[in-house]
């Protein structure tokens, strides 16, 4: 793993990096957007649905609670199955149950969706910062943890931005449907990406930790090439 580490660094920041910041930084900003709909979304549901409010908040509720599940649950899987397969499939399942609310019809039906999709959203975060972190330098690694947390205000802004803009006009459907699209459309374009060679290394699997590296290097350029050979 130490040996995985040495490569990255000489190799350095480069493409490969950027592309897997903005697809990490926008699955953050997914999960964000799953997480704040809720916000905006009670107060139209305690009108339509005649509920009071302490019911509505098991919905939210639910949703933390498949998060502490999800992370514990995901954090395992990751270890044994891949970094990759991780990432891709808790983008999809968090932003399929999203989209699942929009079909409730009361509160048990919206306290189940939520929790499955909190299922998926707590491994999304823990999953997504630990592949983010394993393609990294060392010596810029504080600095885009911070820029990756970036993506999170984008999400928040944006979870808003369409509450005024389709909340009243659309339907709280539409803007549940729309707040959680996102998060397939990311799980479909990290299927693309490649497994972390720290997780390839650390399985024995070291030729194919050297040819993710070896892919890395190709990407950011002839000068990262030459380093890596």
């Amino acid at each position: 793993v130490v040996l995985v580490d040495d490569i990255i660094n000489e190799i350095g920041w480069g493409w490969y990096q950027k592309k897997l910041l903005v697809l990490c930084g926008a699955g953050w900003a997914a999960d964000i957007m799953d997480l704040q709909v809720m916000a905006f979304l009670l107060p139209t549901l305690q009108v339509q649905w005649d509920e009071p409010q302490s019911t509505l908040s098991l919905a939210p509720s639910a949703t933390f609670v498949g998060m502490l599940i999800g992370s514990l649950v995901w954090g395992v899987a990751s270890d044994r199955v891949g970094r990759k397969p991780a990432f891709t499939a808790t983008s999809m399942w968090a932003g399929t149950f999203g989209m699942l609310c929009a079909s409730s019809t009361g509160i048990g039906s919206l306290v189940l969706w939520r929790f499955l999709m909190g299922f998926g959203l707590g491994g999304n975060l823990s999953v997504d910062f630990s592949l983010f972190m394993e393609f990294v330098p060392s010596n810029v690694r504080g600095k885009f943890t911070t820029i990756l947390t970036v993506f999170a205000t984008l999400g928040s802004l944006t979870t808003a931005v369409l509450a005024w803009a389709v909340l009243d006009s659309w339907g709280w459907r539409a803007y549940v449907l729309l707040c959680s699209a996102p998060g397939i459309l990311v799980g479909v374009a990290r299927s693309f990406m490649e497994e972390s060679p720290h997780f390839l290394a650390a399985q024995g699997r070291g030729e194919e930790a050297l040819a993710v590296l070896q892919e890395v290097a190709r990407s950011n350029g002839p000068l990262a090439e030459a380093r890596f050979r």
